[in-house]
């Protein structure tokens, strides 16, 4: 800086002036005192200056960094495509445009946390600039949104991209409390001298993303020319016959797994007999108050499914706290709070079961935020997961346990609506308190294989 050359040079004038060995006037020695004076003011100057360049650069450093992944931000990106696209246009160089998306990131969030997600964005974004070339341009383009440019024609890009996609699926995310793969989406796009405007480049990685993303994910598309020709024209007929044939045998696969799992719950009703009859209750609770809430089919179907394995994990619980008679001391109800992770970790690589995982995670959690594993609260919380939360509540105070009597419907009724707002959600406890308050209808086939006390209570207003 031109300042801190002009401080230096009148401080070494200062100094060689003080430094002459010389009788002094009473005027002279006033001179000097004000000289100190001075030095002393130049010397906090350019501190002061020199704490200014700093915040300075600070903050402009901010003003185009992500305050996540340490990567540009959305602003800064889209002024280097502009520059770098012109200086492609200018020199007829190469320049290829990559946009990166995790699949079902959403989920993933529900599953692990939202801040195991900001992890896991933080360390993507330091995995795109360790496999990137010092000349490649990183940034974070929103959400779970990357952009990468590459100062390289589309053939040369595309190495850098397979590379990438394989480091992404084979890197495990851990922070020491969770660990996950993910995969990614990405699209390719280059530019083309016909092109009017950089946005262009954009839109079309933008598409043949979009494209990855519909025919499967974990896919890496590269825009051509072929992208805007019109779709084949097929015998959707046909096609959607095939499409019904491959979900009922979906359908198939996944009941059985369910029933699978089931003999799993089998196990651990040999250390606790109450989990394997309180998981079936739980479904029943559950379903009906989904069917009142009006979820699809096969949104009931999940919450189902979730309810009958949300006590899995139990299965990796010493049975003795299972069946203790005493309370829990703090130590022990912490080793208790870990049985919807275990569950999780248990069925987490099973993709038949992924839309049930959050369910069964979170299915512990308050609508106040007071709950665990990960304090989610209102909102935040999977709807399934708050309607697990009624039912296995409600199921847990009418059934008799080894360390404490069953309660009355009625008292149960009212707990559940004393946490109105608290622990459950206060719209779902209406719909609930309504469906138990409904006079009961005689099936004509008679009751289920398997039944609860209060089952005969459990049936649905005309439609709510």
């Amino acid at each position: 800086m031109h300042h801190q050359a002009d401080f230096d040079q009148l401080l070494a004038e200062i100094g060689h002036l003080k430094r002459q060995n010389r009788s002094r006037t009473a005027r002279e020695i006033a001179q000097e005192q004000i000289i100190d004076q001075l030095t002393v003011l130049l010397q906090g100057s350019r501190q002061q200056i020199d704490e200014l360049t700093v915040s300075n650069l600070e903050l402009a450093q901010l003003s185009y960094t992500d305050g996540l992944t340490s990567l540009y931000n959305h602003r800064f990106m889209m002024e280097r495509c502009s520059s770098e696209f012109n200086r492609a246009k200018r020199y007829n160089s190469g320049l290829s445009c990559v946009l990166i998306d995790i699949d079902n990131f959403k989920l993933f969030n529900d599953t692990y946390g939202h801040q195991f997600g900001d992890f896991v964005l933080k360390k993507l974004g330091a995995l795109l600039k360790k496999t990137a070339r010092s000349s490649d341009i990183c940034g974070r383009y929103g959400g779970e949104e990357f952009i990468v440019l590459i100062p390289l024609p589309l053939e040369e890009a595309m190495e850098y991209v397979l590379r990438l996609h394989t480091t992404i699926a084979e890197h495990v995310f851990a922070d020491g409390e969770n660990s996950a793969r993910i995969t990614v989406s990405i699209g390719l796009a280059d530019y083309r001298c016909d092109m009017q405007a950089w946005s262009e480049m954009i839109s079309r990685a933008d598409q043949v993303l979009y494209l990855a993303k519909n025919s499967g994910r974990n896919l890496v598309r590269v825009w051509t020319e072929r992208n805007d020709e019109p779709e084949e024209i097929v015998d959707n007929g046909s096609v959607n016959q095939l499409k019904k044939q491959f979900t009922d045998i979906y359908q198939q696969v996944k009941s059985s797994y369910v029933e699978s799992a089931n003999a799993l719950l089998k196990a651990i009703d040999a250390k606790d007999h109450y989990t394997f009859r309180h998981s079936q209750n739980v479904a029943r609770y559950a379903t009906v108050l989904a069917e009142a809430l009006g979820l699809r089919k096969q949104e009931i179907e999940i919450v189902k499914n979730a309810a009958l394995l949300h006590d899995l994990g139990k299965i990796g619980i010493d049975e003795r706290l299972l069946v203790k008679k005493g309370a829990l001391s703090g130590a022990e109800y912490e080793i208790l709070q870990k049985h919807p992770v275990i569950a999780v970790n248990i069925i987490k690589n099973i993709s038949l079961l992924a839309r049930e995982i959050p369910l069964i995670l979170h299915h512990h959690e308050r609508y106040d935020g007071l709950g665990y594993p990960h304090g989610l609260k209102a909102n935040e919380i999977p709807l399934g997961a708050k309607i697990l939360a009624i039912a296995d509540a409600f199921d847990a105070m009418t059934t008799s346990r080894q360390f404490r009597p069953k309660r009355p419907v009625s008292q149960a009724l009212q707990q559940i609506a004393a946490e109105k707002g608290h622990q459950f959600d206060p719209q779902l406890v209406d719909v609930f308190l309504l469906c138990m308050a409904t006079p009961p209808k005689v099936a004509a086939d008679g009751p289920g294989a398997i039944i609860s006390a209060v089952e005969p209570c459990l049936q649905l207003a005309a439609r709510l």
